[in-house]
């Protein structure tokens, strides 16, 4: 089982940063194409807010995570792609 965790943070005019609510909507594929959609579990603790998933593979399995991140506070957009090769132990 792989483990992902996503943050956002938002830079301040200080230089100190503070966390951001995001929007995940994306998929996971392996590399012949069978797909599934990603469900990221909210955690909100103070100072922080990040969302993580689990997700299944098989021992030096390739999956490309396909992700639109969207920031709940202004509504703005990022398209995010990675591809790792898992390997069980």
């Amino acid at each position: 089982i792989a483990f992902v965790n996503i943050a956002g943070r938002r830079e301040q005019p200080d230089g100190s940063t503070t966390p951001v609510k995001l929007d995940l909507d994306g998929t996971v594929a392996n590399l012949i194409g069978q797909m599934r959609p990603l469900d990221f579990l909210l955690v909100e603790e103070p100072g922080a807010v990040y969302y993580i998933l689990t997700t299944r593979f098989t021992d030096r399995e390739t999956l490309r995570f396909r992700l639109t991140v969207t920031d709940t506070e202004t509504g703005r957009e990022w398209p995010m792609e990675f591809q790792k090769e898992l390997w069980a132990q």
